[in-house]
């Protein structure tokens, strides 16, 4: 089997969610389910320690890391959870830690309307930042939703601060990937980015190394850390950018990558494909058209609200 047709391992644990897509080339999907549901009550856990060591970093350093990040995000609903996605990850607060009923530790990780459930679980299947493949439970209750991130003993302040620390490093990248790009045309822009990401990244066959935490750690990642990584710098360059996951047609694995406006029209961008791992870049999954991943993958369902046209 090519590496190329098994690639991709997308995993999003425990959430229900429901997409209705308009895709390129005429290619619909209806509003699918594509994970079975699992509500739980999350409680705020009791027993959570305050803060109690000073690691050299602030709430304030925090904010003004992630705002930096995600200064091309436009959607209020999206730039929010985003927000929080991250800043409940690098800082420690005994108020975002819960338990469920079994007293199983949750870090939560996302509170909000639970009219922006859809857009949550969008975000949640395009990946974590932190915790790959990690089984997030979402609880709705008095018209708001609560997203908990399930977790083997209670979150740190270490861990927080680790967490941190791969953010810095991110931002580091993506401020490196701006200078570098600067002045650029839209295509020239793409080009270079895929070229870095295959060039910075080597693809985890394992899938237990999957998110961006990975991509400035050990730089071994699968196709949501590479999707990941690669929308944030697509953005960031002021390029277009919407995720989108598809089954592989041999082995049933869901798979992510993105698509991009470019010239007009929308194209694939399928990174983690790409790098193909032996050296030579496969360039039929960039710039390519949605036929292209039909070869191999089905089912095609976007991972924002929005139609391309």
């Amino acid at each position: 089997m090519s590496i190329k047709k098994w690639k991709g391992a997308l995993f999003a644990l425990g959430m229900g969610i429901g997409i209705a897509t308009s895709l390129p080339n005429s290619v619909c999907a209806a509003e699918t389910k594509l994970l079975q549901t699992v509500e739980t009550s999350l409680q705020p856990d009791s027993a959570a320690l305050p803060r109690r060591t000073e690691y050299g970093y602030t709430a304030e350093d925090v904010d003004r890391a992630i705002e930096r990040l995600l200064s091309y995000e436009t959607d209020p609903v999206r730039w929010d959870i985003q927000r929080q996605l991250y800043r409940n990850s690098v800082w420690y607060s005994p108020e975002s830690q819960y338990v469920d009923g079994n007293g199983k530790s949750y870090l939560l990780v996302y509170e909000g309307a639970a009219t922006n459930r859809k857009q949550l679980s969008y975000e949640l299947l395009s990946g974590l930042a932190f915790f790959p493949n990690a089984r997030v439970i979402l609880n709705t209750r008095d018209k708001r939703i609560l997203a908990g991130v399930e977790l083997n003993r209670p979150f740190t302040e270490g861990e927080a601060y680790r967490n941190y620390q791969s953010l810095v490093r991110l931002l580091g990248l993506v401020d490196e990937v701006k200078a570098e790009t600067a002045g650029k045309s839209a295509r020239d822009k793409a080009q270079w980015i895929c070229d870095y990401v295959a060039g910075r990244l080597n693809y985890d066959f394992t899938t237990q190394q999957n998110s961006l935490q990975d991509v400035v750690g050990s730089r071994k990642t699968a196709c949501v850390g590479y999707n990941g990584f690669t929308e944030l710098l697509f953005r960031s360059a002021g390029l277009s950018y919407v995720s989108m996951i598809a089954t592989n047609k041999e082995n049933g694995i869901m798979h992510i990558f993105g698509t991009s406006k470019l010239d007009g029209r929308w194209l694939i961008f399928d990174t983690s494909n790409y790098d193909n791992e032996n050296g030579v870049y496969d360039k039929s999954y960039i710039f390519s058209e949605l036929e292209h991943e039909q070869l191999n993958y089905r089912d095609f369902n976007l991972l924002q609200s929005e139609r391309l046209n």
